[in-house]
């Protein structure tokens, strides 16, 4: 059993650590019009809302930012940090029960967080403006996930566009339910994480305010 359970934790490991060399926080995807900008920010309805119209081709490929795009209309979508956490969990692991690795990854992260702020899906939301010397003031349109389908539509009206993003991706809810349960049950965790992901909740927090304005 403790053999099985170390395998386990070395191929969560090995895993998370394939991931981390991967690059995204660069990425954009720019419209059909050469008038908007997507700042790509995996999990966060990403996979929608470049389907939604404005962008061609049902599978658009992503591009470098550059400062060259500074003047098109940007665009961001942003997430509840401790669900974006989870929706990235569960997307690399979708084969594995969820807690025993999930407190691999929990304590993977607690001891060296760099690990996290160096590249990779892991990568906190507001890496992906300031690894383009950019801030939320530089945004002109900030999206929420849980209110995305209305922010869609209020940007079509405004913008007289005529978009359409469907469902969002509902796989692994139940998985998701419980690990979400998990954390709100577990103080330390959750405190952990919010204070891992302060800067993201000050980006999400300060995201929804605009909304209200």
């Amino acid at each position: 059993m403790g053999i099985g359970r170390n395998i386990k934790s070395f191929l969560v490991n090995t895993r998370i650590e394939r991931i981390g060399k991967m690059k995204y926080t660069d990425k954009c995807f720019e419209s059909i019009d050469n008038k908007f900008i997507y700042l790509f920010m995996p999990r966060n309805g990403s996979q929608s809302f470049r389907q939604c119209g404005l962008f061609g081709s049902p599978a658009p490929r992503p591009e470098k930012y550059t400062d060259g795009q500074k003047n098109l209309i940007k665009i961001i979508i942003l997430r509840e940090p401790i669900e974006r956490v989870i929706s990235i969990f569960l997307y690399k692991f979708k084969k594995y029960e969820v807690i025993e690795p999930f407190k691999e990854f929990l304590n993977k992260i607690t001891k060296s967080f760099t690990f996290v702020y160096s590249i990779g899906l892991w990568n906190p939301q507001y890496r992906y403006l300031s690894d383009k010397n950019l801030t939320l003031a530089d945004i002109e349109e900030v999206f929420i996930l849980e209110n995305l389908n209305n922010d869609i539509k209020n940007f079509s009206t405004k913008y007289n566009l005529d978009l359409d993003i469907g469902h969002l991706n509902q796989s692994n809810r139940q998985k998701f339910d419980t690990l979400l349960q998990f954390i709100n049950d577990n103080k330390d965790i959750k405190n952990t994480l919010t204070k891992l992901y302060s800067k993201d909740y000050e980006l999400y927090n300060s995201g929804k305010t605009l909304q209200n304005k």
